[in-house]
């Protein structure tokens, strides 16, 4: 399953060269991640039991040199145990060129005790329900 989310980006999101500075990629990243479980499990993901992000990593391929709107194509994998790892492309819509891609791990934990929990059936359910289609790029 690919979730594409819509992301404005803002004037702030610029960096003094013009382009959308690095660490706003994050951000992206986060936000497509956290439409996509919604879209996962509507009524709710987080709880006594939630994601931490636990590794992320970003290849840079072009820069973003304006403002415009973010697409974020999220792809997850099957999850292991606790963790679910999630890759993702990000691009300017109306130009398919990729400008920058990458993954990032979860990992399930009690919220009360920090330790590691299995990543909920209801998630493994839908992960395993969705259509599949390309890889982040393909979007």
């Amino acid at each position: 399953m690919t979730h594409t989310s819509y992301v404005p980006l803002r004037w702030s999101d610029l960096d003094a060269l013009g382009h959308v500075n690095n660490a706003v990629y994050l951000t992206l990243c986060e936000q497509g991640r956290t439409e996509a479980l919604d879209a996962l499990l509507p009524g709710g993901w987080a709880g006594a039991q939630a994601p931490v992000l636990a590794a992320a990593s970003l290849v840079f391929r072009r820069p973003i040199l304006r403002t415009g709107v973010a697409v974020v194509a999220t792809t997850f994998e099957a999850p292991g145990r606790s963790s679910l790892k999630t890759r993702f492309s990000v691009s300017l819509d109306g130009d398919s060129a990729i400008c920058a891609e990458g993954e990032a791990t979860l990992v399930w934990v009690d919220v009360a005790t920090g330790r590691p929990v299995p990543v909920p059936d209801a998630l493994r359910a839908a992960i395993a329900e969705a259509p599949a289609v390309g890889a982040p790029g393909a979007i």
